[in-house]
């Protein structure tokens, strides 16, 4: 008899807990997570979720590290992002942006996503052409990470977190082994913003 309500207190209290986890995580997921938020420029803002999503009465509000709330227009929801305008942003701030009423597609419950934003100065330094971004980043990756035999280079104008870049990208060796490299390079100045390498298989 001992041993039955032994087991009878283990088996509640495991079941207890597991629906504990269970509600935590559907709490969680109604909130979806923010897999990457974007200055597109001109006060233009991309939020991108990691999975598909659900909106309903969605609302965005932006406000700085003061409090200060500015106003958004032009919402334009997706499956797994939505992106809206800032108006009277200032550059040289920081932003936090919340989305409310959306949720993971599948869960009940309809949250508020946050996440923050740095819109960066104007650029400054002088313009770089392609090649020479294209010769940033080769020398870049030879010196970071012993990378030779460059090949299939390939280049274009895009923006990064809010700034115009040159996207580099190009395969090489290291070691003997083949990669893939890609690199974010400042239109202006030249700096380095983002390097990438995979193993190519």
């Amino acid at each position: 008899m001992k041993r039955k309500s032994l087991l009878r207190l283990v088996f509640t209290t495991t079941l207890t807990v597991v629906m504990l986890l269970a509600a935590q995580l559907s709490a969680s997921a109604a909130s979806p997570a923010v897999e990457e938020v974007e200055h597109k420029g001109k006060g233009r803002v991309e939020v991108e979720f990691y999975g598909k999503v659900q909106y309903k009465n969605v609302k965005v509000t932006v406000k700085d590290t003061s409090g200060k709330k500015y106003k958004v227009n032009k919402i334009r929801r997706d499956s797994d992002d939505i992106s809206f305008n800032i108006k009277n942003y200032k550059k040289g701030k920081t932003y936090r942006i919340y989305v409310k009423g959306v949720k993971v597609r599948g869960t009940k419950k309809y949250g508020t996503a946050s996440c923050r934003l740095n819109i960066p100065k104007a650029a400054t330094g002088k313009a770089i052409s392609a090649s020479k971004a294209i010769s940033i980043a080769k020398s870049d990756a030879a010196k970071k990470w012993k990378a030779k035999g460059i090949w299939d280079v390939d280049v274009e104008k895009d923006r990064y977190r809010g700034r115009a870049v040159w996207e580099v990208s190009f395969s090489g060796t290291i070691k003997g082994q083949e990669y893939e490299f890609e690199y974010e390079i400042a239109r202006n100045g030249g700096k380095v913003l983002k390097r990438e390498k995979e193993l190519d298989d």
